[in-house]
């Protein structure tokens, strides 16, 4: 639970969710009117929201590759990137392995909202 809660409390994949939660709602509640204009918006909060999670993402890899090259007391986890070993935190450790994740979600959330906004207006 701690690894979840970990990369879900990061400032970053807040603002990706709170991104794919807006778009969720503008085609549920069919906001603005025209299927266009609609779609479009989705595209904008998708293009918004990859822009985030990509920054989150090379920075966690390069807080990876800033990391210590031997194991302490408070960098005691591996992490091999790179062609290179670095030791970071275990919090650090999680957010590195669940970047491409958030990515992927956010990636299939934008997918299904874009269908839903893409419906015409039905009786």
């Amino acid at each position: 639970m701690s690894a979840i809660q970990t990369v879900l409390l990061d400032p970053f994949v807040l603002i990706a969710i709170a991104l794919v939660v807006a778009g969720f709602l503008a085609a549920l509640i069919k906001r603005p009117r025209d299927t266009d204009s609609r779609k479009k918006f989705v595209y904008l909060l998708w293009a918004v929201c990859f822009a985030v999670v990509v920054f989150w993402a090379i920075r966690q890899e390069s807080l990876v590759l800033a990391g210590s090259m031997s194991p302490s007391s408070n960098q005691p986890v591996a992490v091999a990137t790179k062609g290179v070993t670095r030791y970071v935190s275990q919090d650090q450790a999680y957010r590195h392995g669940a970047s491409m994740w958030v990515l992927l979600a956010a990636l299939t959330s934008f997918m299904a909202i874009h269908k839903l906004a893409a419906r015409a207006n039905e009786a």
